[in-house]
């Protein structure tokens, strides 16, 4: 075992924040969508809390709600869902899995591609296969078979077979009798790992945090999982809920895509001293505070927003939900990125408001020839 040295900033804030969005993103779905299942043609379904879901789908299914508990489920292509528990067993996934919920337990499923999972607990049983598997998690136990991990969590235990290396960031991580481990482990951790004296592990090298909190910066494990995790459902959310203002936005910008982009800028601009204005004006302070708040709501989702508008550009021969998820985990992996980041949000404001503000001008000009 090597030790290793290194600086980390605590990653608990983001991930409650996180748990914090999944919960109000599930309790909004569920608020002001009634359950349906809807299915585009193409073989992607898209259902809720309540659906008669069918065990088979050959595209990719889109799921928002509380429980999901499925058995033998067959997807051809991406499953991604947002809810309070997932319970899915014997199970297979032609592509990629997506979940973000309280507590996730999957057992005997088999994934294709990669596994991106977000929760308080995640639990794999031996079972469950993945090409790659990505964790933030309060408490994770990683069984099963895959080619490499990546985790983030407080107590993360290994029991599973890893081809490759695995990279784990918690305060106590575990490697029982069971876990055979062909690559290196790379742990930053507050505790010594506990290791079985029979489990298989290639190598491993230790970094032990220098602070309490522990976790990864915003270029680190958490951050990459939380950001296009979030901006996907946040995506797929928005466009299940206000479906004309993606689509009309979508075509707003590829009719009149220069004069959109100078409206939103001009808008952005024109904003500041207008409030300066409005608060300088004592009559005119709750004006100024209600437009304020009003603002702070469209920049909150102004990035999934976006993602999805943009998505629909890009992507035209794909559904609106797939190009919801492209779009809002595209603008997500820019939220990632130091100094960029600032254009991804620079660039979602300045779409959001242009479709916003030309919006209203074509009604306003509807308004008075009627």
């Amino acid at each position: 075992m090597r030790e290793a040295s290194g600086e980390f900033i605590g990653f608990r804030p983001l991930f409650a924040s996180f748990a914090v969005a999944c919960v109000l993103c599930a309790a909004l779905f569920l608020i002001h969508a009634p359950a349906f299942a809807f299915e585009d043609g193409a073989g992607n379904v898209l259902a809720s809390e309540g659906d008669s879901v069918s065990t088979r789908v050959e595209g990719d299914m889109y799921w928002a709600g509380a429980s999901f508990d499925q058995h033998a489920l067959n997807i051809g292509g991406d499953l991604i869902a947002a809810g309070q528990g997932f319970d899915i067993d014997n199970s297979s996934i032609a592509g990629s899995v997506r979940l973000a919920a309280q507590s996730i337990s999957l057992s005997d499923c088999s994934v294709a591609r990669t596994m991106t999972l977000a929760a308080e607990s995640v639990i794999l049983d031996g079972s469950t296969s993945a090409n790659a598997i990505y964790i933030a998690a309060q408490d994770i136990v990683l069984g099963g078979s895959c080619k490499t991990a990546l985790m983030a969590g407080d107590t993360v235990v290994l029991n599973g077979k890893v081809a490759g290396d695995v990279h784990v960031s918690a305060a106590k991580l575990v490697i029982s009798s069971d876990a055979e481990i062909s690559g290196t482990v790379y742990a930053n951790v507050a505790l010594e790992p506990d290791i079985a004296a029979s489990a298989q592990v290639g190598d491993i090298e230790v970094a032990y945090r220098q602070d309490d909190l522990g976790g990864f910066g915003s270029l680190g494990m958490l951050g990459l999982l939380y950001w296009p995790v979030s901006g996907c459902i946040l995506a797929l959310l928005i466009t299940l809920l206000l479906p004309r203002f993606v689509s009309g936005g979508a075509g707003t910008l590829k009719a009149r895509c220069m004069l959109t982009l100078a409206s939103g800028l001009i808008f952005l601009v024109a904003i500041v001293p207008v409030l300066a204005l409005l608060v300088i004006s004592v009559f005119a302070i709750p004006a100024a505070f209600s437009i304020l708040g009003a603002l702070a709501a469209v920049c909150t989702v102004a990035a999934p927003a976006a993602g999805s508008m943009l998505g629909m550009l890009v992507f035209p021969n794909l559904n609106r939900f797939a190009c919801a998820a492209i779009g809002g985990a595209a603008f997500g992996v820019g939220a990632c990125i130091p100094f960029l980041k600032y254009a991804f949000a620079l660039v979602a404001l300045v779409v959001v408001f242009g479709c916003l503000v030309q919006c209203a001008w074509l009604n306003i000009r509807v308004s008075r020839h009627t």
